[in-house]
């Protein structure tokens, strides 16, 4: 009788959570846990070792950059996939059986696994869709801006087979790399009058650089990994990210032609050419831009002694965060659970 007035009970707190398996309600609130734990963590780390990321060699730099940014999503997703796999109906699980009734015994009883009603599982879904779709606006709009402007400056020009570009007929100064899947290199006719033949296959050799390495496919996805960062962190990251790719870019380019000391000329000529600026071209890989004075330095000065105790650093702490975040995973699992019920009850 007892055992039965407490199955009773136990089947009531199930349905106060409106069909939603506990298991799964308990996963999503330790992800949002983690994801910002995650995001304060990398904040504080980033600041301490930034300076020394920032010798660091371009391409490495970007991969770094680019991991951090993903970690908390990363991190948030794997946790919450761990503290979600319990069951009793699995042959191993990640968290180990336990009871869910106080006081009952020989009756343990797994998560409780509902189905949701047509009408509340279309609202979860809508909800949830909705909710995505607002946090991801922002990247969301600037992918399409780039593509709106590649398509604008396709209309706009035609392709030259000898400069493996599109030629723009406008007498401003403009050279670009504009589009996200399928991007393309744009030089304005107007900036080829001002350069020589040296300077402009600098110039194409920069743009096309970047196309090759499909910049704009990787600050697309970055901008939407960093928007489960603090605001500071994402504008942060999305700077030192934006002069790495550039510093990448300007390597490649000083490869391909006459060296670094040319591609640095170069630079600052387009740069001193840029008295009308394309406003709403801001968004893309230009030749110019804000890290201008920073390229310069790069391609000027001796590249210090990569260290890498930074490095070294930044392993260790992912690994001793990761495992700390396995550790605690049976814990949280129990806790958020335990706080759930005794809201809902």
């Amino acid at each position: 009788m007892k055992n039965s007035s407490l199955l009773v009970e136990y089947k009531k707190v199930a349905n106060k959570l409106l069909g939603l398996s506990l298991n799964f309600l308990t996963a999503m609130i330790v992800g949002a846990c983690v994801v910002i734990t995650t995001a304060m963590l990398v904040r504080i780390l980033y600041t301490r070792i930034r300076a020394s990321i920032l010798t660091a060699p371009p391409a490495r730099r970007i991969a770094v950059l680019f991991g951090l940014a993903v970690a908390p999503l990363a991190a948030g997703s794997v946790l919450a996939l761990l503290t979600g796999i319990s069951s009793f109906d699995y042959i191993a699980d990640f968290i180990k059986h336990h009871c869910h009734v106080a006081n009952l015994e020989n009756a343990c009883l797994p998560h409780v696994q509902l189905q949701l009603a047509p009408l509340v599982e279309f609202l979860a879904i809508l909800i949830a869709m909705g909710l995505t779709v607002a946090l991801l606006a922002t990247p969301l709009r600037h992918v399409a801006e780039w593509d709106r402007i590649k398509k604008f400056l396709c209309a706009a020009g035609r392709y030259s087979e000898k400069f493996d570009a599109h030629l723009i007929d406008d007498d401003r100064p403009l050279a670009l790399c504009a589009g996200v899947l399928n991007p393309m290199v744009f030089i304005s006719k107007g900036l080829m009058r001002h350069l020589t033949l040296e300077e402009i296959r600098i110039v194409l050799a920069h743009e096309q650089a970047h196309a090759r390495r499909l910049d704009g496919l990787l600050q697309a996805v970055a901008r939407c990994l960093l928007v489960w960062h603090l605001p500071s962190m994402k504008r942060l990251l999305l700077n030192d990210l934006a002069l790495a790719i550039e510093q990448a870019c300007d390597d490649e380019a000083a490869r391909r032609t006459t060296g670094r000391l040319a591609v640095a000329e170069t630079i600052l000529k387009v740069e001193r050419l840029h008295h009308q600026q394309w406003e709403y071209l801001s968004s893309v890989n230009a030749i110019v831009g804000s890290s201008v004075t920073a390229r310069i330095e790069y391609l000027l000065h001796e590249s210090a002694p990569f260290e890498r105790k930074w490095m070294t650093k930044l392993i260790i702490h992912a690994a001793i965060y990761a495992a700390a975040l396995i550790v605690s995973a049976e814990p949280f699992h129990h806790i958020i659970e335990t706080v759930t019920l005794s809201l809902i009850g």
